[in-house]
């Protein structure tokens, strides 16, 4: 799994504000709507699909099923694959969204966290089935960044409609479907 996979839940894992993200001019967070000197953050869709993408390592990731998710290099230049956000499902194919974040002031880093819902996998070690996997995403405005998944292990290989979405305070900003095949 790219970034990777969480234990199910009933709702949110973190009980938090609905509120957007404002950050103002000088980087401070507030909730309070100033058009002179706030900035409501958003998210664009650069690209989204298959990927040729490398890992330089995990991290932690304890509301994963794994326990750990892959990292990937911010600065390396993504090559997505013919196909769009159809995806086959194949150990080592990786696929997710190329996207970038407007509103507060570039370099600005952003809390934000990763969600992908999709059919039941069941972990053969641990035995656990999720349908939901969320982790931290923390992302700098204006700059390239990505969030994925890696087919890592067999039991992962589920076809079905897979959801990813980029989370503000629990908010989606972004959503992206994908349709994985089996051949």
């Amino acid at each position: 799994m790219q970034n990777g996979p969480s234990l199910p839940k009933n709702g949110p894992a973190l009980a938090s504000s609905a509120l957007p993200t404002i950050v103002s001019k000088q980087g401070a967070k507030d909730t309070e709507i100033d058009s002179g000197s706030l900035a409501v953050l958003s998210a664009e869709i650069l690209s989204a699909g298959a990927t040729a993408s490398s890992s330089k390592g995990t991290r932690s990731a304890p509301e994963t099923s794994l326990g750990w998710v892959h990292l990937v290099p911010n600065n390396s230049d993504l090559h997505f694959l013919p196909g769009g956000t159809i995806i086959a499902a194949e150990l080592g194919m990786s696929f997710g969204i190329k996207l970038i974040l407007h509103g507060p002031p570039k370099m600005t880093i952003v809390p934000l966290r990763t969600r992908v819902t999709h059919p039941p996998i069941t972990n053969s070690t641990s035995g656990v089935t999720t349908t939901v996997d969320e982790w931290d995403s923390p992302m700098n405005v204006g700059i390239p960044r990505y969030i994925g998944w890696s087919f890592d292990n067999s039991w992962e290989l589920v076809p079905g409609v897979w959801v990813m979405e980029l989370l503000d305070h629990q908010r989606p900003i972004l959503a992206q479907q994908f349709t994985i095949t089996t051949r």
